[in-house]
């Protein structure tokens, strides 16, 4: 009842001056230095010389309310602690604007920081001539400089593999290992899998033993020393010896700076509203600007550092908003409790200040008429000033990661919920914000509202349409009751419209001139959804030829951008060019990061490029590097290791030991983690995993190609050239199936096993055939080649019987029960490029269905649970979509 409390406050009334809206037309918008937000915000030292007061009530319940972590969200959520802050005649200048203001800019009276003075904060400096003044050590592109596919052509020599690629340390410096920090998961039980998951793994003859988890060893610097600091023993970690197998063929720079840590700010007394928030509001964004900048260009301590100086007291809505989306990238990053807590705490600060400058709640009777009366919402939103506009995109941003962080943080279902709900509302907020934009422009461009406020509102608008999308079709329904909704196509249009792309033209309409703070983020959630998600699961709409355009474009700006290095390395393993992915990804790790988690991003590509080579050495150290310093999926990263040292142990690599892989494999129970009884997203491949360790054990410590079997699970496969498929993976096959042959089932292992290990060849070997016969149509002509080419149509044939052969033994598949409905997956997907649609829908409904045509009694035992199941039905879902999409369905 919090809300009719709220309504009997009463307002103060204030005359509002409307100002005449701009012409409009259908151009792009001025460049930034036409008008700016404080010249629109000015107005109201003339058209509004009496600032607005409201009347305080502060209850003891709503103190409480200010000191909750997770606090609701709803549209009026932040009143109370917008009625907390301190009232009285405000300095803060409200204009009466009812349209906006064009993009923010520098002019005379607005001091840049002085060590950034010369850096326009645009992604390019003023003059040529000043750069030698401005940021130093920053690398900006502009588009005379060309962009090619070789990642050679960099100014950023690569270290040489072995070597050492940090500075030499001061002579008699101690030197200290970099050790893992205390994760997330140790806030949690060392719960082990579920009763179901037990019955799952049973054989038929006994259970298999369990290990017990233990708590995480809680982690202590030596003498003092941070234990990520820099040391001779990092710099020479490439000449380490990996598991017996000789020194690291992965050479990177090492962080030669204090572990990646949230800085939390104490929470200073001063309010939002002590600020004048509109007159300093254009200055703030091109802070921003100038904080983006720095961190696109890989300098993330001097974008933390501008922020935090230019707004040391944290009352700026823009750089509190750049401030907290720093922290909680890093917090989820290291996904250490701590760090995700403090930036969970910054999150709220930010939506505080937010809630501080919105626009305040309409009583209960405008509510109540806002449900029978459509256009309410927007014409709230034109009642609104500039400064009030901002200040609720800020709100909505910051009340999604607040969420984000939140739900990770949480480790309850019931704090899961709420933020759900808090995630609804900032959706509500964005949806109201866009349908205000398509009302302003329905008579052509409006100039009058700012790109910057345009480009949140896309950005949030897009990605949230983009990720529902994704959601399988029942679960998108039931979403849409609420509010939600999830148009791809109509999600694509809107991040691109953030930058004024379009499929007929290389150059975007929007440059660093004219274009909004937040179009950079746009252009990367394009990049993730055309070059990442797309290899995750079949989705329609992937367009290779915009995602090399977008590349392109960045890659001139910021040519030394680790994030954009890392979209090149995803699109040339798109194309089917793994050892030049290398290379992009080498690049990056040669970079001076100053963030290691950024590092573990790359060298988990790295891995997976190494498994589709069939390089399980280089596969071997880029997981045992990010198993002793990634807190992120480490039962994964360390069953990883150890399957690369049985396949290599199994080639005869000298120094490999079976030994080593059996110490790796008892490590894997212990670093398996739950969130409120249930398996952690970011763990998907977990219970494979877990499950795998106790199967090598029970085979007497051996598996059959575990190594390939993971390349297939991390996607790897379905990207791999032509000629490495029919030259390296599938001889390989074809001799462990040749041996697996020589025996009988009786004879082979510990007499349970024939059967699953017959199935997962044939499978594999059935994976390799289909996508060598059928390669990614985004794959360059140059990976299709191969002197076996001719035999296409063999291989096609050769597919579709292993994988009949597959169904065919399914029933006798004792424990790896996820391989089957894999299989008929993998056969839809063979059909359906055939053009055989009901075969192809046949067998993806098998998998959407759960129910095997091919009875399998030991599935009982598991009740219809298996491994990697959720992930298999979003990628089922995917592929009918496309099917039916194909078909004009």
């Amino acid at each position: 009842m919090s809300f009719l409390r709220k309504a009997s406050l009463k307002k103060k009334k204030s005359d509002e001056v409307p100002s005449p809206k701009g012409a409009r037309g259908d151009r792009p918008p001025k460049s930034r230095s036409t008008r700016s937000v404080s010249e629109a915000s000015s107005m109201t030292a003339e058209g509004d010389p009496s600032p607005r007061l409201r009347k305080t009530s502060l209850t003891s319940k709503g103190k409480k309310r200010l000191s909750s972590l997770f606090s609701s969200s709803s549209l009026s959520s932040f009143a109370s602690e917008r009625d907390a802050s301190p009232r009285g005649p405000s300095n803060l200048n409200i204009s009466t604007s009812t349209s906006g203001a064009s993009t923010p800019t520098r002019n005379g009276s607005v001091q840049a920081s002085g060590r950034y003075s010369t850096l326009d904060g645009k992604g390019l400096p003023p003059e040529p001539a000043a750069l030698a003044d401005g940021v130093k050590n920053i690398r900006l592109g502009s588009d005379d400089v060309p962009v090619t596919d070789s990642p050679t052509g960099s100014p950023i020599t690569p270290t040489a593999l072995g070597k050492s690629a940090g500075p030499v340390p001061a002579s008699g410096e101690k030197t200290v290992r970099r050790q893992r920090e205390p994760s997330l998961y140790s806030q949690w039980d060392d719960d082990e899998e579920s009763s179901d998951d037990e019955l799952a793994f049973m054989t038929p003859s006994e259970g298999l033993s369990e290990v017990e988890e233990e708590e995480e060893e809680q982690i202590v610097p030596v003498n003092g020393k941070s234990e990520n600091s820099t040391t001779e023993a990092d710099r020479n970690a490439s000449r380490i010896d990996v598991a017996g197998t000789g020194p690291s063929t992965i050479s990177r720079h090492h962080v030669a700076v204090a572990d990646t840590k949230v800085i939390r700010r104490a929470v200073t007394a001063k309010s939002a509203l002590s600020v004048d928030q509109a007159k300093v509001l254009a200055q703030d964004v091109d802070t921003c600007r100038e904080v983006l900048t720095l961190f696109l260009t890989s300098h993330m301590r001097e974008a933390e550092e501008l922020c935090h100086k230019s707004d040391p007291d944290g009352n700026h809505l823009y750089l509190q908003s750049a401030h907290g989306i720093i922290q909680a990238l890093k917090g989820m990053m290291t996904f250490d409790s701590i760090d995700l807590h403090n930036a969970l705490e910054i999150c709220k600060g930010t939506a505080v200040t937010a809630s501080a400058l919105r626009k305040p709640s309409d009583g209960l009777v405008t509510r109540l008429g806002g449900l029978v009366k459509s256009g309410a919402g927007v014409a709230r939103v034109k009642a609104m000033t500039p400064l009030e506009r901002h200040a609720e995109l800020v709100y909505a941003e910051t009340s999604l990661m607040k969420a984000m962080l939140a739900i990770i943080a949480g480790g309850d279902w019931l704090g899961l919920v709420r933020e759900a709900l808090n995630m609804r509302t900032a959706h509500g907020i964005y949806r109201t914000l866009q349908q205000y934009l398509e009302e302003a422009d329905k008579d052509g461009f409006d100039e009058d509202i700012d790109m910057d406020f345009r480009s949140g509102v896309l950005l949030g608008t897009g990605t949230s349409s983009l990720m529902l999308s994704l959601l399988p079709g029942k679960v998108l329904k039931i979403a849409e009751v609420f509010g939600y909704a999830g148009d791809r196509k109509v999600a694509l249009d809107t991040l691109m419209a953030a930058g004024g792309w379009s499929k007929d033209s290389t150059k975007p309409a929007y440059d660093e001139n004219n274009e909004g703070i937040r179009r950079p983020v746009c252009d990367m959630i394009l990049l993730a959804f055309h070059l990442v998600i797309s290899v995750l699961m079949p989705v329609a709409g992937v367009d290779i030829s915009v995602a090399r355009n977008i590349l392109a474009y960045n890659m001139r700006r910021y040519p030394d951008g680790v994030f954009f290095l890392y979209f090149q390395a995803r699109l040339n393993t798109a194309e089917a060019k793994p050892e030049l992915a290398n290379k992009c990804l080498q690049r990056a790790l040669d970079l001076k990061l100053e963030y290691v988690q950024l590092q573990h991003m790359c060298l988990w590509d790295y891995a997976c490029n190494f498994l589709m080579l069939g390089n399980w050495k280089g596969a071997l150290d880029c997981f045992s590097i990010l198993k002793n310093e990634s807190n992120w999926s480490r039962a994964v990263y360390t069953y990883a290791s150890a399957a690369c040292l049985v396949e290599l142990v199994q080639d005869g690599y000298e120094g490999a030991a079976i030994e080593t892989a059996d110490s790796l494999m008892k490590e894997v129970p212990k670093l398996t983690k739950k969130l409120a009884g249930k398996s952690l997203p970011i763990e998907a491949s977990r219970k494979l995993a877990s499950r795998k360790t106790r199967k090598f054990e029970a085979q007497g410590k051996t598996l059959f190609l575990p190594a390939m079997e993971l390349a297939y699970v991390f996607g790897s496969l379905s990207h791999t050239p032509r000629k490495d498929l029919l030259n390296v993976q599938l001889p390989r096959i074809d001799r462990m199936l040749a041996k697996l042959e020589k025996s009988t089932p009786e004879e082979y292992g510990n007499g349970h096993d024939y059967w699953d290990d017959y199935c997962l060849g044939h499978f594999l070997r059935g994976v390799v055939q289909f996508t060598a016969r059928y390669q990614p149509p985004e794959a360059m002509d140059s990976a299709k080649v191969d002197e076996k080419a001719e035999f296409s149509d063999e291989i096609d044939r050769g597919a579709e019987k292993d994988f009949l052969a597959v169904l065919r033994q399914g029933p006798d598949v004792q424990l790896d029960h996820y391989i089957i409905y894999h299989c008929h997956y993998e056969l839809g997907k063979l059909y359906a490029r055939r053009g055989d649609t009901a075969q192809a829908k046949k067998n993806f409904d098998v998998v959407m269905s759960g129910k095997l045509l091919e009875v399998n009694h030991h599935e009982k035992k598991s009740h219809g649970k298996y491994s990697l199941e959720g992930a298999l039905l979003l990628k089922t879902h995917a592929a009918l979509q496309s099917l039916k999409e194909s078909n004009g369905e």
